[in-house]
């Protein structure tokens, strides 16, 4: 979850420069930043087209819509992409 959140970041914040998570103490429970550094400057320009308001990243993220939960027998469920 600490990874999907933090990729979430990126991929919404375009003005984020720089991230430093440490340390990260992780346990059944969940996890727990112990300390933070995020460093914000301006949006960086981004051109129209195929990215949208992607255009900062190298890689796009794998689009939503191609995404499905299915249910495993004994429980659970898994992605499909």
């Amino acid at each position: 979850q600490v990874l999907l959140r933090v990729s979430e970041m990126v991929c919404e914040l375009p003005q984020l420069r720089e991230m430093d998570i440490n340390p990260i103490i992780v346990d059944e429970h969940g996890a727990v930043a112990v300390d933070a550094r995020i460093v914000i400057g301006p949006a960086a320009q981004t051109s129209p087209g195929r990215a949208g308001r992607y255009g900062h990243l190298a890689i796009l993220p794998y689009p939503a819509r191609y995404e499905q939960l299915w249910p495993l027998k004994g429980g659970g469920e898994y992605t499909v992409r």
